[in-house]
């Protein structure tokens, strides 16, 4: 039984379209396995070390002219070491307003100098750090610099004892004799008394005084413009221990000894 036309037609357009189907489905099943290959074999991130992150570049010059305590004058050459005859007992660092106030001894007569106050004429206190100071000169920059012949005693909590030994038992005549004071001034108010040694300054050693010691108070009363300098032994009175507040460098101290009579 022999096939029409249309009969051959119709079977050769059902042969076309299973193959055709047959075509598409191969292709999406290479197009898997393509993708699959791919995934397997490609990293999900960048292959290798990330960079390291660019850093600006470090200017020395820059970090040599940083001061973290006060502004430095641009285009200055190096600060050199003053050669005045002035002398540095102590430094207040002022970190909030980034000032600060030093006290100098001038002509032997020690005050406390705000930031940008004359010191003496030509010379003003431009800045301040924990062991030195920046004065300006006719214009250049000089440091000063604390006495480091004693070794710096950590910062306590004031007042603090100088020392925990038995407190020393001292004749008031030798308080009037061996220890004397200058008032210290700052804007014309009296802030202590800068005591010194007279004769051999053993009396000093005993009961753990320095020469550059600034006498805030003695038993509790403050030093004032009232307060005779020449004699200490009058502040003491008819107390039986004498408690000296002093200002040593940064720190605020206490000297206690007995009063012998």
């Amino acid at each position: 039984m022999g096939f029409t036309d249309r009969q051959w037609l119709q079977r050769l357009n059902a042969h076309s379209l299973v193959a055709a189907a047959q075509v598409l489905l191969a292709l999406v099943l290479a197009l898997a396995v393509a993708r699959l290959v791919w995934a397997l074999l490609v990293p999900i991130g960048p292959v290798g070390a990330p960079p390291p992150p660019a850093l600006a570049a470090r200017s020395d010059a820059v970090l040599g002219r940083f001061d973290p305590f006060f502004q430095m004058l641009d285009g200055g050459g190096p600060t050199v070491v003053s050669d005045l005859a002035i002398d540095l007992y102590g430094t207040r660092v002022d970190n909030v307003s980034g000032r600060g106030s030093a006290i100098i001894g001038v002509d032997g007569t020690q005050r406390s100098f705000l930031v940008g106050e004359e010191i003496m004429p030509g010379v003003t206190l431009h800045g301040v750090a924990f062991d030195s100071v920046t004065v300006s000169r006719g214009g250049s920059l000089e440091q000063l610099f604390l006495d480091q012949s004693v070794p710096a005693r950590p910062v306590s909590p004031p007042p603090s004892p100088v020392s925990d030994a038995p407190a020393a038992q001292v004749p008031l005549d030798r308080v009037s004799r061996e220890i004397t004071g200058t008032l210290v001034r700052n804007g014309g108010e009296v802030e202590g008394l800068a005591l010194k040694p007279l004769g051999s300054g053993g009396l000093f050693n005993e009961i753990g005084l320095e020469a550059g010691d600034v006498l805030l108070s003695v038993n509790g009363v403050r030093i004032d413009s009232e307060t005779s300098p020449g004699n200490i032994a009058n502040l003491i009175g008819d107390n039986d221990v004498a408690v000296l507040e002093i200002r040593r460098g940064a720190e605020v101290q206490t000297v206690t000894f007995e009063i012998v009579r």
